[in-house]
């Protein structure tokens, strides 16, 4: 990809120059290699060391892979949502004295349990929302045992590092709800308790500026509000925690579900208190090696105001879009669908409220420490800190929890700078976009920045691309990789995907196609708004990233000159992408 361009005894025309954007004609390579980013703050702004930042590292990265796998062997026969615990998928148990016994010790079963999702949802006994209870430091049945899922390499906490999401990691494993109290202290139950309270912890997340961390950044006291308004005494609201990170690049979810799972579970507890619901459902992908971690959580907590179950979905990428998990708890069909808010006729028609698991975590920390402590790191418009999963050609790859509006290049940093020459980062995930280096180091991690760099956030994942790596042929390998995993049910996701996925493959193997860049451009302007949800945009948002990002080889291979870049060069876990196999959609 570092060669000059060879002399044409003939000219040609710019063939890239007939795509949309501003493409522009290709100018002859330097000889000279690349410099390699390693990227630093000034010095104004000192970097904490990279061991007092977390990390969890990334599929197919030098350091071993903590993260769950993306999908387990199928079983035959259509398959329905299966509950943990094998409890049907809306029944709450049996209370004595307004406690929830713990579920029954049992033999695993590694196959999925037969499904009790069909037909309207039981009628339930409203539960009058959050009750005071005392401040202890924990309580029985507390589990303090190694979780199933293999154990992040956390660092140690270190002064001033002030984690908030993964306050605690210094621990040599998980620990149980007695660990959280002792990290977090306790809900102010009896601040929140009752409707008031509820209306008041509305105000706090409104107050605080809280917006969903799933990618679209959606402020989450506008979703809190429309499903109270939404529920009433024959429609009770559910709540949906999505903990089914589908995106590969990103394994953020599962750290945290690892390390802290009764801060998730606190959100989701405030999260049913604040609409009024009395069923809860975590979500998590099948196979996940998390879910008896989660059931064992679940089983500790015996005040929250709704019953909660660990739901596994099928390991798909789009099984985990709102609607597709709306649609499966109703349904059993995990494919996304153009039907109402979920707000308004969410699960079995009823008021829903999906959020992202790390918005929810985020919601139990402003409940315990207000929305000025929340304001006080991240920006106006984006405030608090995320978890961003770092990968591709960088020293340390993994998770770590950065403040809202920190530059990529500082993000960077924190995973050791870039471990060769790179010419681009993928931000967003595959639905994300490419951003070229050097200019990608200044984009600000936030709404905002991502808006002013001409892209978006979505996922917060940033994976670094080698400059030996052809980045034509790593996006032809995402292409073919959402093309395979798209629900089919649509027209652009059908044969729109796939042509796209075809024109990228040829432009990546040097075959001279004077038509090639006609098609492309007719076909990124046709494919976006016309599916049934937002996955062939982010393909269309990906290609043409590519397309801008990559321009200089796009007029090599559309002239016949394929480069000499190996795919050894992208990233494993662009690389080695493989669509589910766990037997469709059920």
């Amino acid at each position: 990809m570092n060669e000059p361009t060879p002399e044409l005894g003939t000219p040609m025309p710019d063939l890239a120059a007939q795509l949309p954007g501003p493409v522009s004609a290709a100018p002859p390579r330097p000889t000279v290699t690349p410099p390699e980013y390693r990227l630093v703050p000034p010095p104004s702004v000192p970097l904490p060391p990279l061991a007092d930042h977390p990390s969890v590292p990334l599929p197919g990265d030098p350091v071993p892979h903590s993260a769950p796998p993306r999908s387990s062997p199928g079983v035959p026969g259509p398959r329905r949502p299966t509950m943990s615990g094998g409890l049907p998928a809306v029944t709450a148990p049996p209370r004595v004295d307004g406690r929830r016994p713990a579920p029954p010790t049992r033999p695993r079963d590694p196959r999925p349990l037969p499904p009790q999702v069909g037909g309207p949802l039981p009628a339930l006994r409203r539960v009058g929302g959050l009750r005071p209870v005392p401040a202890a430091p924990g309580r029985p049945g507390s589990v303090t045992g190694p979780a199933p899922a293999p154990t992040p390499q956390a660092a140690p906490v270190a002064p001033g590092s002030e984690s908030r999401l993964l306050a605690g990691r210094h621990q040599a494993r998980p620990g149980g709800l007695a660990a959280h109290l002792h990290t977090h202290g306790p809900l102010p139950r009896a601040e929140l308790s009752g409707r008031q309270g509820a209306r008041r912890l509305i105000e706090l997340v409104e107050l605080a500026g809280l917006r969903g961390r799933g990618g679209a950044g959606f402020p989450t006291a506008r979703k809190l509000a429309a499903v109270t308004n939404a529920g009433n005494i024959r429609r009770t609201p559910v709540v949906v925690a999505n903990g089914c990170e589908g995106d590969p690049t990103s394994g953020k979810d599962a750290l945290l579900l690892h390390l802290a799972p009764h801060l998730v579970l606190d959100g989701l507890a405030l999260a049913a208190h604040a609409v009024g619901a009395d069923e809860a459902m975590l979500c998590v992908h099948r196979g996940d090696p998390l879910v008896e971690h989660l059931e064992r959580a679940v089983a500790e907590r015996t005040d929250d105001p709704a019953a909660v179950h660990v739901v596994t979905a099928p390991t798909r990428y789009v099984s985990s879009e709102s609607s597709a998990l709306v649609n499966y708890l109703t349904r059993g069909d995990a494919r996304p669908t153009s039907a109402a808010r979920a707000a308004e006729q969410g699960v079995q028609g009823r008021p829903t409220l999906v959020d992202n698991v790390e918005t929810l975590a985020h919601l139990a920390l402003i409940a315990r420490h207000g929305p000025d402590w929340f304001r006080a790191r991240g920006t106006a418009d984006s405030p608090g800190t995320t978890l961003v999963t770092v990968g591709g050609s960088v020293v340390g790859p993994g998770v770590f929890e950065v403040d809202m509006g920190m530059p990529i290049g500082r993000v960077l940093g924190l995973a050791g700078g870039t471990s060769t020459p790179t010419q681009a980062l993928l931000l967003g995930g595959l639905g994300g976009s490419w951003l070229p280096m050097p200019s990608a180091v200044d984009v600000e991690l936030s709404h905002e920045g991502c808006a002013a760099g001409g892209t978006g956030l979505g996922v917060a994942s940033l994976v670094a691309m080698p400059a030996a790596a052809c980045g034509l042929r790593a996006t032809a390998l995402m292409l073919r990789y959402l093309a395979a995993e798209s629900a089919g049910q649509c027209g652009p996701c059908m044969f729109g995907l796939p042509a796209l996925a075809e024109d990228l493959d040829a432009a990546a193997t040097g075959t001279m196609d004077r038509e090639l860049s006609a098609r492309l451009r007719n076909r990124l302007e046709i494919i976006p708004g016309r599916g049934a949800c937002r996955h062939p945009d982010g393909a269309v948002r990906l290609v043409s990233s590519a397309l801008d990002t990559f321009r200089r080889d796009l007029t090599n291979h559309l002239y016949g000159r394929p480069c000499d870049a190996v795919d050894a060069s992208i990233p494993p876990v662009l690389r080695e992408l493989s669509a589910s196999d766990d037997g469709g959609w059920r």
